[in-house]
């Protein structure tokens, strides 16, 4: 008997079977005494093979078994055999029950990158069968990705066979992965890059007029890494490092100027390993 399994999503696809004899151990690699078709098959839905070995005239004693081709959605999944079922003389028709699409677990793999990695990055990742010594499944994703694989229960190893260029990288699973019928279980790979170069942003601070003995003055710095603050004083250059991205250029404390000017005006651009440069001046007036 073959069933759907009453957990699949869909219907199952036609099935080739095949029935084997041996007298003794497994009829693997024997020629097939017969074979036939299985239907689609809805959720839940069960199908009888009949196979009556009285019916062939050199019917004899031994072990009988039923071979699915192809039997899952899983396409690495090339066959399934039914239990041996030994017949002695007088050989009598007997049951054997096969599941056709057992309940799946599922594994799911996503990639994360840390530092430089780049927007082209493929990553490749394959999950092995270590019971049946085979490849169950293989992808390529993004970074960021992610995908499910469904499988059988069994035991699995999932290894990253292309990093994209990451200088190392780790999972968050270590070992070979028990996979329980039902089951889901995630897989992360964290592939690390060189961290970006930074550039730098030189600031100027200029004063006109009368400007107050020993003012203080304070800019402040927004963009990417978020907002800094730095102490400056009149007729001074600073340099900051940040990394690369657009930057606002304010002043914050002016030290009583009537009025501020910033040359040159809008985002700042700050380019990995160059420099930026914008000026701020306090005008003061008698």
């Amino acid at each position: 008997m073959v069933v759907n399994s009453k957990n699949s999503t869909d219907a199952s696809l036609p099935v080739k079977w095949e029935v084997y004899y041996t007298e003794a151990g497994s009829p693997a690699g024997n020629t097939p005494l017969t074979g036939g078709e299985i239907p689609a098959l809805k959720p839940g839905e069960m199908f009888t093979l009949r196979y009556n070995p009285e019916g062939n005239p050199n019917s004899k004693a031994g072990n009988y078994m039923f071979r699915l081709i192809n039997p899952a959605s899983d396409v690495n999944q090339k066959e399934c055999w039914s239990g041996a079922v030994y017949c002695i003389g007088p050989i009598k028709p007997a049951n054997v029950f096969v599941n056709l699409l057992p309940n799946p677990g599922k594994i799911t793999v996503g990639i994360k990158t840390t530092g430089a990695a780049p927007a082209s990055a493929v990553y490749e990742f394959v999950i092995h069968d270590v019971v049946n010594n085979r490849e169950a499944a293989r992808h390529s994703l993004s970074g960021g990705g992610r995908v499910t694989v469904s499988l059988p229960p069994g035991t699995y190893a999932v290894a990253e066979t292309q990093s994209g260029g990451a200088l190392s990288y780790s999972k968050s699973i270590d070992g070979n992965i028990a996979l329980a019928s039902g089951q889901n279980v995630y897989v992360t790979f964290n592939n690390r890059f060189p961290e970006p170069v930074k550039g730098f942003m030189q600031i100027t601070m200029n004063v006109e007029g009368a400007a107050p003995q020993g003012a203080a003055y304070e800019v402040s710095i927004s963009g990417p890494s978020g907002s800094i603050k730095r102490s400056i004083y009149a007729g001074q250059t600073i340099t900051v490092e940040l990394p690369q991205g657009y930057y606002e250029v304010s002043a914050t404390n002016s030290g009583g100027a009537a009025q501020v000017r910033r040359n040159p005006t809008g985002s700042i651009p700050v380019y990995s390993g160059q420099y930026s440069a914008v000026s701020i001046t306090n005008v003061y007036t008698p």
